[in-house]
């Protein structure tokens, strides 16, 4: 994923850098309010950065512990979490980019509106066609909103809160900013908060053309819909992540049946390296495996409890990529992911940018 950086060379009043959520992100500085009558201070904006990366070394397709051992045969199950891996990676490193982009826009050429609180860009961007909007939100929740567009069209719409527990980010993958970033016909939608136990949540909708030949699960279709929750416990840096996919034909259907699922569990490696140690069980209509053929259930009675003659989970990895002897050390590796739980097909969404938003002053 190329991700563009932006080059300051500041010479202005205004100082912006991408923080991570779990911070006071993105909080601009108020006007000043004291009775000297000094003119109010320029708002100073900087737009929060989602800052939750899975990591390369945890996604390497070598990894032979990804398959389901020593009962799985040699086929593309070992991808399985890694696929998932890639695309939650991508849509969130390119996310973070364009925050990053969208500060130092406004760093270089922003100009603070008579209202002191709406800032505008125009003519951003290697090619000269970002415009950026960022102002106050009237969306309950959010204090604060900011449009990104390319010629004209709007790209990405951010909206976040002053204490930083709550951001919310919609972005079209498809329009072409004329710069580095990736292209994908995929349209996202991130929710992040903070859990009641101080953990960092994301929650991250796609739906639309994916394509990327690394992905081998995706013979099923360019198109994909898919939901991933995940969750980064801020003592541990344990994270639990769980996703369901369909990957289809032609348009987006508006009635979804899912061919993957996956729900796992990463934990810091203790040898210091970087990365996780990757856990994980799952389905996947396109393994070869018969145990896959047979089907998947995600409202089945014995879901986490699975029977070996009937449709369950049938991939899987063990932590630290211990060999699983037979069907029940699988089994019970099924049942400690429980408590992780899994996303049910009922919760994939159809999505499309926001209507309404525009980049002009």
């Amino acid at each position: 994923m190329k991700a563009f950086i932006g080059t300051l060379t500041l010479g202005i009043v205004l100082s912006l850098g991408a923080v991570s959520c779990g911070t006071v992100a993105g909080n601009p500085i108020k006007p000043g309010t004291g009775s000297t009558g000094d003119a109010p201070k320029a708002v100073v904006y900087t737009l929060p950065s989602v800052g939750f990366d899975l990591s390369d070394e945890s996604l390497q397709l070598a990894d032979p512990g990804l398959q389901l051992l020593p009962f799985a045969s040699e086929s593309a199950d070992k991808t399985l979490f890694n696929a998932l891996g890639r695309r939650f990676n991508g849509l969130v490193r390119e996310v973070d980019a364009t925050a990053k982009r969208i500060n130092a826009l406004l760093a270089q050429q922003a100009k603070l509106a008579a209202d002191g609180k709406t800032l505008h860009v125009k003519h951003g961007g290697k090619a000269g066609k970002i415009a950026a909007h960022v102002g106050p939100s009237d969306t309950p929740g959010f204090d604060h909103s900011a449009v990104l567009c390319a010629d004209g069209k709007p790209l990405q719409l951010m909206r976040w809160s002053d204490l930083g527990g709550s951001i919310e980010l919609w972005r079209d993958f498809s329009i072409d900013q004329g710069d580095d970033e990736a292209h994908y016909g995929v349209v996202s939608r991130l929710r992040v908060n903070k859990t009641a136990a101080g953990a960092l949540a994301l929650d991250v909708t796609s739906s639309g053309s994916w394509s990327d030949s690394a992905d081998e699960d995706a013979e099923n279709g360019a198109g994909l819909a898919e939901r991933v929750r995940a969750e980064r416990d801020s003592t541990t840096g344990i994270v639990t992540l769980r996703s369901t996919t369909q990957h289809y034909s032609g348009t987006t259907p508006t009635a979804f049946s899912a061919d993957t699922y996956v729900s796992s569990r990463l934990s810091p490696r203790s040898d210091g390296a970087k990365g996780y140690d990757v856990a994980f069980v799952g389905y996947s209509k396109s393994s070869k495996r018969s145990k896959c053929q047979s089907g998947f259930s995600d409202s089945a009675a014995d879901l986490w409890q699975p029977i070996q003659d009937k449709p369950r989970f049938c991939l899987g990895r063990a932590p630290a990529g211990a060999k699983l002897k037979n069907f029940d050390e699988f089994a019970a590796l099924v049942a400690s992911f429980e408590s992780v739980g899994i996303i049910k097909q009922a919760e994939l969404e159809r999505i499309s940018m926001p209507t309404g938003l525009s980049c002009v002053e």
